[in-house]
């Protein structure tokens, strides 16, 4: 603590011009702390924003994932954006609103799925999608992961599938709140 009274008049105001400024910076820190804990506390606010552009993964037999894919993603908007077939076929699948594909399948040289096996979630905007995507993924021969296969966990809504290839896929939809 400042000792002020032996100060002059003008070392007094800038010791409490100091002061005042360390309240404020404090003040600052302990807002900023609030806000961003505000943020992580409303994670479901930031979805919105697109991080990853497209990913790819190689597939024994395109043909039998495109068709899988091509079911299990309709119902959240899905559909198949371009087809290359020069050395490899690649087939990218794509939200309708998008220009290009956020999911590209490859067809394997090597005739076998990515090993270890990525788990990929794509994201719904409803709960009924989520359960149109479980329901579609079941019916064109995708294995149910987790029983029932469909969760209501802490502030989301989720299903989990296992594709031809054994991909662990998922489909969710946060709940805001």
């Amino acid at each position: 603590m400042l000792i002020t009274k032996h100060m002059d008049t003008s070392a007094r105001r800038r010791a409490a011009g100091d002061r005042a400024r360390h309240v404020q910076a404090l003040s600052f820190q302990t807002n900023r702390r609030k806000l961003i804990v505000s943020r992580i506390n409303n994670h479901h606010l930031f979805r919105s924003i697109k991080v990853i552009d497209h990913f790819s993964i190689d597939v024994t037999n395109i043909e039998e994932s495109l068709a899988w894919y091509r079911a299990v993603l309709k119902p959240l908007g899905y559909e198949v954006k371009f087809e290359v077939d020069q050395d490899v076929r690649v087939v990218a699948l794509g939200e309708s609103k998008e220009r290009y594909g956020s999911l590209y399948l490859v067809e394997s040289k090597r005739k076998k799925a990515c090993d270890p096996r990525p788990h990929f979630c794509f994201r719904a905007t409803s709960e009924e999608q989520v359960k149109a995507f479980l329901t579609a993924a079941i019916k064109a021969g995708g294995m149910g992961n987790r029983t029932p296969g469909y969760k209501v966990e802490s502030g989301f809504h989720a299903a989990f599938v296992y594709d031809p290839d054994g991909y662990n896929v998922e489909a969710t939809h946060y709940i805001k709140k």
